[in-house]
């Protein structure tokens, strides 16, 4: 290979040189290439329009070698090679292979020589089973009685069946001391849900318990508002609708309610001074004593309970 470029200033041509020279890896000499005649490429044509024969393109190519070749007897000379589609698909229906038809057989992995057992194997077994309950009926004769249904329908044609007691035996009675002990599976469930139910009742009745001793154990309360009429002469916590509606003048000021009892008739009042300064309502008694908001609750038992009677007896003597 002789260098195409012209030369140039001196290491620049040099360079491009190097760079433009192809290597001997990718070039072929005509030296080294195989020699083909003319024959082998025909040979290797046709065979190759002999394999895709079924192809338009290689029909084609058979039609245009028949024209050259020319006409022998006015008919177009047919190749031996060329046949249509049809002739094609049928060729190769016939070509594949065959499958072969179901044919019944004994088992697999028999061996020749081998014998097979052909007896019912069902039949064997009812036989071996049939043997078995005879030979234990010969030796027990107990498992030779008839069947219950059979003794009854002989024992109806003849009159003479037995009472039957209408009690139900003891060995079928169901045991029910047993059924008592049998417990839940979810019983610790339910003892959960109990036990939290009753811790939230005991936990009510704690929280009612420590108002009820605070109630009785108040002697008064203090910081408590309240309205003053000197014209109508109360103190109260609320203004009353005359004292309103003739528009008096009060005073709002803060007291400390305080609780007393009657002494007569027990009857309870609220004072906001030191000391009640006015008689009874109910009694007009003057005899006040200091008692807390609420008085105990006391719980009295039945024999403590007071009956001016007695005892009241229905029916007696009668």
């Amino acid at each position: 290979m002789f260098n195409t470029l012209a030369p140039t200033h001196g290491i620049a041509h040099g360079a491009m040189s190097i760079a433009m020279r192809p290597t001997t890896s990718n070039v072929f000499m005509p030296a080294e290439q195989k020699k083909t005649t003319k024959v082998e490429e025909k040979a290797v044509l046709k065979e190759i329009i002999r394999d895709r024969i079924h192809t338009p393109g290689a029909r084609n190519i058979i039609a245009i070698a028949e024209s050259k070749t020319g006409l022998s007897n006015g008919k177009p000379k047919i190749s031996e090679d060329r046949f249509s589609m049809s002739d094609f698909i049928k060729s190769q229906e016939e070509s594949k292979p065959k499958p072969t038809l179901h044919s019944p057989k004994l088992g697999f992995g028999l061996r020749a020589g081998q014998e097979i057992n052909l007896a019912a194997r069902k039949a064997d077994a009812a036989k071996l089973r049939a043997i078995a309950v005879l030979k234990r009926s010969k030796a027990e004769p107990s498992l030779g009685r008839k069947g219950m249904k059979r003794q009854n329908d002989e024992q109806a044609q003849t009159g003479t069946a037995p009472k039957q007691s209408k009690l139900i035996s003891l060995e079928n009675e169901i045991d029910l001391d047993k059924l008592l002990e049998r417990k839940s599976i979810h019983e610790n469930e339910a003892n959960k849900a109990h036990a939290l139910a009753a811790q939230k009742h005991l936990d009510l009745l704690e929280q009612k318990e420590k108002v009820e001793s605070f109630v009785t154990e108040c002697m008064s309360v203090k910081n408590v508002k309240v309205v003053s009429c000197k014209k109508c002469d109360y103190i109260a916590q609320k203004q009353s609708d005359m004292c309103k509606n003739e528009g008096h003048t009060v005073t709002y000021t803060t007291a400390e309610k305080r609780f007393f009892k009657c002494g007569s008739c027990k009857k309870r009042t609220v004072v906001f001074a030191l000391l009640p300064t006015k008689p009874c309502k109910h009694c007009n008694a003057k005899e006040w004593t200091r008692v807390a908001m609420k008085d105990e609750r006391v719980v009295k038992l039945e024999n403590e309970q007071l009956m001016v009677r007695g005892e009241e007896r229905k029916f007696v003597n009668s």
